[in-house]
């Protein structure tokens, strides 16, 4: 089973999504990272997962050169998506495409740092992953739920996606085995690490763990 570290933080002291944390669970017993990618005004990708500083400020209403002088709690600037891909010396990272993302420009800059094998693709913006995978068919690719629904798989499939990415409570046995079925995977976020819903995740046959 796989295990990722959620917004690259799981059990450390940095803020989420920083390099200082990604360094940190990196020297842990962990598969990965998962992290959020924003874009900038001009067209950047930067490493963040609110949609608003501390001071209400919108992080995509910034130029990337704007938001390169913010600075996280630790003093960090915000992260480059290049950046933080390079700081990434090991193991899977999954990004977490937000709203304005556009997946394809995405893939196109992390490919240019890490292999393909070392990449994963997710957003609630499902034909964004599915043009992603027109453009780049090798690259894993997942879509992201916050629902129950009827024929989960049909979501998944629809995308040309492998992989469905829920919240813990969203799991259910039912919705694990039809995507199973149709040959995916489910991937599950919203718990604490090691608690009795992993375990119980793990029963089902969630294939991938982000635990906060």
């Amino acid at each position: 089973m796989l295990t990722l570290a959620h917004r690259a933080r799981q059990g450390t002291r940095h803020p989420e999504n920083s390099l200082a944390a990604l360094r940190a669970v990196l020297r842990g017993r962990i598969d990965g990272v998962e992290i959020d990618v924003r874009r900038s005004a001009d067209g950047g990708y930067f490493i963040h997962h609110d949609p608003a500083f501390a001071d209400g400020t919108p992080v995509e209403s910034l130029s990337a050169k704007r938001l390169a002088k913010r600075r996280l709690a630790n003093g960090e600037t915000v992260p480059t998506l290049e950046d933080f891909l390079r700081a990434a010396t090991r193991g899977l990272v999954f990004l977490d495409l937000k709203e304005t993302c556009v997946p394809v420009e995405v893939a196109d800059r992390a490919l240019r740092v890490l292999p393909p094998e070392r990449l994963f693709f997710s957003s609630f913006w499902h034909p964004g992953i599915r043009e992603l995978g027109r453009r780049h068919p090798a690259l894993r690719r997942g879509v992201t739920l916050e629902a129950r629904l009827v024929e989960p798989e049909k979501a998944m499939t629809a995308a040309g996606a492998s992989v469905l990415v829920l919240p813990a409570s969203c799991a259910d046995r039912a919705t694990v085995t039809a995507v199973r079925n149709a040959g995916g995977e489910v991937w599950c976020w919203g718990f604490r690490s090691g608690d009795a819903t992993s375990r119980a995740l793990a029963r089902r046959g969630v294939s991938g763990l982000i635990p906060d």
